[in-house]
């Protein structure tokens, strides 16, 4: 079976502004052009969450990203993305079967946060029932898509993730499963954790990932 070739999108704030949108455009075309099949945005989708912000994206994926060229896609919101306009437009997807891979899409969205902890994500028990059910099988490479990720962070009481330890856990007993997320915009890798750059402030944010039998391989 030949390994899927997976593009990774996070933090695009869009809020109406062409540069945004363009950078966004930019990096859709870079990504048909090496040749990925499924796109993860992993949050972060719009600046304030509005009506007009979530028809802009998905404007942009009617004409950069469609389903009717052969293109799959992952959509998770983040916290800026608050409730209601984005999942209407984009509610949290089930799991995808590629083939080579399964995808699994994790809403870390808090909803009953402070205002202080406004940026603080959560991966709450019934999160952690399904993504160990979904990654039981160590001969399927699985790759979360989410927004907030398990790796540590500095400022982790108020943008981190709640529940991480449990994340953790699961993916230290199980190296064929893999999380790319975004948040802390910027290009890293933790081990199986993967973080992409923001569009919004990015000159290069997109980043490439084929998976299949041989593993997940960062291009």
């Amino acid at each position: 079976m030949n390994p899927v070739r997976i593009a990774h999108l996070t933090d695009l704030h869009l809020d109406g502004s062409p540069g945004r949108r363009e950078r966004l455009r930019r990096a859709l075309s870079e990504a048909r052009g090496l040749g990925a099949q499924h796109l993860l945005l992993t949050g972060d989708l719009t600046a304030f969450g509005t009506e007009a912000q979530c028809a802009e994206l998905a404007g942009v994926l009617e004409t950069d990203w469609p389903a009717r060229w052969g293109l799959g896609k992952t959509v998770v919101a983040g916290n800026h993305d608050g409730w209601g306009p984005i999942d209407r437009l984009f509610p949290t997807p089930p799991p995808a079967d590629l083939g080579a891979a399964v995808i699994l899409p994790v809403d870390t969205r808090f909803h009953r946060r402070a205002l202080a902890f406004r940026a603080l994500g959560a991966v709450g028990k019934e999160a952690l029932r399904t993504i160990g059910e979904v990654t039981r099988d160590p001969r399927r490479p699985v790759v979360i898509a989410m927004h907030h990720g398990p790796h540590g962070h500095a400022l982790g009481m108020f943008e981190g993730l709640v529940g991480r330890k449990g994340l953790g856990a699961i993916l230290d007993a199980r190296p064929h499963v893999h999380v790319c997320c975004g948040h802390d915009h910027e290009r890293k890798d933790r081990g199986n954790v993967h973080i992409a750059p923001a569009v919004a402030h990015d000159p290069r944010p997109l980043r490439l990932y084929d998976v299949g039998p041989a593993g997940f391989q960062v291009r």
